[in-house]
């Protein structure tokens, strides 16, 4: 398809021009960050992806609406991160505005994609041709998926290649979704054949021919599906039909051979299987090959986390929704105090560390089962692998029982003190395990020291590190951050429109806020090279604890922005916290008499939402946001409106409130308002408690009628 004419209008060439000055310009950039300009905004050219890839997600073949995928860059424009975790910064931002590296994708294939792109050998430069480049992911629109995939009748994909186990495991083609469809699409087919043969024998061409067409969702295992039925005799003059032989996803071609177009061979399973098994096998802390491949080659977040047992937690069962967005997914949990949400995180975070780091915490396994049981587990299903982490634990031992750690783990609590002054370093090691929970069962554990942290790592570091850190603070790109007296007591002090100030100067909530992030910098600096590709599970215990109310409200923004591919899960009891989550990423934790432990996400999306409109929904739950000795004092109001005899000292108590009421203005301003108010509050007062089924045209006819009175009475 021909390039829309957007991508070489004036506005589009000028951000061209923009990342050529940024990128090859002759001054060295140090703390700043290029913005890449968002093609999301051209409707022309959605318009254009969806028809050239048919309404579908390029990778997984999903149908998807027009709203529903994003513009995808099958070469990332930064941070290309190759098999065993190496990211190259700058590739590939040449290519950030050109029509042949744009894919339509789902939010489920852009978000385990990441900017992953390994190749074979090394990457093309700036002004070379990239089809001198050995991708190790397919691409739908110039290679042939049949030739390196195939499927077998539950859905399930097959890599024939490298190349197509690779692009199995960077985009979780097998995911538990993905498996559904895939085998419901398989099973439509022969559905429709069998009833096509029935009702309309003589259409069996055209049947094949139309299921064949790319337009439809799944075509890839429809034709795997049509393949298979033309083994069998009656069927056999169909096998070469143009429509049935392989190409790309926005097209078919018939000059191709079928090579891989046949169902997956036993020896082809059994390669599958024991790559699984090895991609699984691994000890994220382990600097072998092998373990960086299986690390690295693929995202793994927490989709699944059954809980038996574990403190107060008798039986939970908690399903993670898919990210709506381009960022990894978060789970906030909400809930009234000792419901069991910091025990929850406890549970996770035990389970994902390393056996060495879960020990070093000298915990005894005994005291985290549950009153009256024997024993109990914690299974953590992560994506794209194909069996879950599972730690045990029993009355038996004193310590937890499960595999090596999978994913950098970072968990904290609720209390964050900060380090003194001339305290051990808590710096970590290189060496380190996968991950951090200390702070998280120890409320006395300091965070990392930020000035003495900061000003040990080599300067371009420092300076990669100080670009997020600056607009985590809240201060304008311009401003730099600067080692100062770096020989004898090293300090970091933030320069800013002629103003100087040293991290220890800033208020204690921002100190803070400072040093969570730098400790959480400083694990996965270890890992992975750049913050905007680091991956890893964060918990944190209290969101808000220690934040200004302006900080609350962009907390989750802030840290979706600068650690994209962190999955978070936290606890708040705090509505300004939810500002930058998405449908399906808040979770409510209650207990139940009968039920026990229930998790329900079912709840309204609180990002269109006010803090108020929050606190009364079922997020929080409150009946209302009126402070409790003023409901109080309209209470006694509204029954002093219907009781028909009220003793004397009723009669006093409720001329009080209603005294008190009138000079907070709460019943009126003027004598229009107050007789408004006082015939609404009467039909309050009648209702009691405005039934919740009452239909809003009722309520709005009655408040005109109410209106005209008022009109007429004054």
């Amino acid at each position: 398809m021909t390039a829309p004419s957007v991508m070489t209008s004036p506005r589009v060439m000028g951000w061209r021009e923009e990342a050529q000055r940024f990128f090859l310009g002759p001054a060295k950039k140090i703390q700043e960050k290029f913005e890449f300009q968002s093609l999301a905004t051209f409707e022309n050219l959605k318009e254009a992806l969806s028809a050239q890839f048919h309404g579908k997600c390029a990778y997984c073949e999903r149908a998807v609406g027009f709203g529903e995928f994003d513009i995808e860059f099958f070469r990332p424009r930064s941070h290309a991160v190759g098999l065993t975790g190496k990211v190259d910064d700058q590739h590939y931002w040449w290519l950030a505005y050109e029509w042949s590296n744009l894919m339509a994708c789902c939010r489920n294939c852009g978000s385990y994609k990441g900017t992953r792109f390994p190749v074979e050998g090394s990457r093309s430069r700036y002004s070379e041709d990239v089809s001198s480049e050995r991708p190790l992911l397919l691409d739908p629109c110039v290679d042939y998926p049949e030739q390196h995939l195939s499927y077998d009748q539950f859905g399930k994909a097959f890599g024939l290649t490298q190349r197509g186990n690779i692009t199995i495991d960077v985009l979780n083609l097998n995911s538990e979704f993905l498996l559904r469809e895939r085998e419901q699409a398989y099973q439509d087919v022969y559905t429709q054949l069998a009833m096509t043969a029935v009702q309309n024998p003589g259409q069996i061409e055209t049947f094949f021919r139309t299921q064949a067409q790319p337009y439809h969702a799944y075509s890839g295992i429809r034709r795997a599906a049509l393949r298979s039925i033309t083994q069998q005799s009656q069927f056999s003059p169909f096998a070469s039909l143009p429509e049935l032989l392989p190409g790309p996803v926005e097209q078919v071609q018939s000059a191709v051979p079928t090579t891989g177009a046949e169902p997956p061979t036993k020896k082809v399973k059994a390669k599958r299987k024991a790559r699984e098994k090895k991609m699984d096998d691994f000890n994220v802390a382990s600097n072998s090959v092998q373990a960086k491949t299986a690390y690295y080659s693929k995202t793994r977040y927490v989709e699944r986390v059954e809980i038996k047992n574990f403190k107060i937690i008798d039986d939970l069962d908690l399903r993670i929704s898919p990210s709506t967005s381009d960022s990894a997914p978060w789970m906030v949990l909400l809930g009234e105090n000792g419901v069991g949400k910091s025990t929850f995180l406890q549970a996770l975070s035990l389970t994902l560390l390393s056996p060495e780091d879960r020990e070093a915490l000298n915990l005894d396994a005994r005291r985290f089962v549950r009153h009256g049981q024997r024993s109990g587990f914690v299974r953590v299903h992560l994506s794209g692998d194909s069996m879950p982490v599972e730690m045990t634990f029993s009355k038996g031992s004193s310590q937890f029982e499960g595999p090596p750690a999978k994913v950098l783990m970072l968990a904290y609590g609720a209390t964050r003190l900060l380090a003194r002054k001339g305290a051990p370093s808590v710096t970590p090691s290189p060496n380190s395990g996968a991950g951090k929970a200390a702070h998280l069962f120890n409320p006395f554990e300091p965070l990392i020291n930020p000035n003495e942290w900061l000003s040990s790592l080599p300067r371009s570091r420092f300076n990669d590190l100080a670009t997020d850190l600056k607009e985590l603070l809240l201060y304008p790109p311009e401003a730099k951050m600067r080692i100062r007296n770096r020989t004898m007591e090293p300090y970091i002090q933030i320069e800013n429109d002629g103003d100087r100030v040293r991290f220890e100067e800033l208020s204690d909530g921002y100190q803070s806020a400072l040093a969570l992030v730098a400790d959480v910098m400083s694990i996965l600096i270890h890992r992975w090279p750049s913050l905007e590709v680091a991956e890893g599970i964060l918990l944190i215990d209290e969101l808000g604890a220690h934040l200004h109310p302006q900080w609350r409200l962009r907390i989750v923004g802030m840290l979706r922005k600068h650690l994209p591919r962190l999955q978070v899960f936290a606890s708040t009891h705090d509505p300004l916290c939810l500002w930058g989550l998405h449908q399906g990423e808040v979770a409510l934790l209650r207990h139940d008499e009968e039920e026990g432990f229930v998790m329900n996400s079912d709840l309204p999306d609180p990002s269109e939402m006010s803090v108020e409109q929050i606190l009364i929904s079922p997020l929080f739950g409150l009946g209302s946001t009126i402070a409790p000795n003023v409901a109080d004092r309209l209470d006694k109001y509204y029954k002093s409106l219907t009781s028909q005899e009220l003793s004397p000292e009723d009669q006093a108590k409720a001329a009080r409130a209603k005294a008190e009421l009138d000079s907070a203005s709460l019943l009126g301003q003027t004598p229009r308002e107050r007789l408004f108010y006082e015939l609404i509050d009467k039909e309050l007062a009648q209702m009691e408690v405005p039934p919740p089924s009452a239909d809003a045209m009722d309520t709005a006819s009655m408040v005109q009628d109410l209106w005209a009175q008022v009109q007429a009475e004054s």
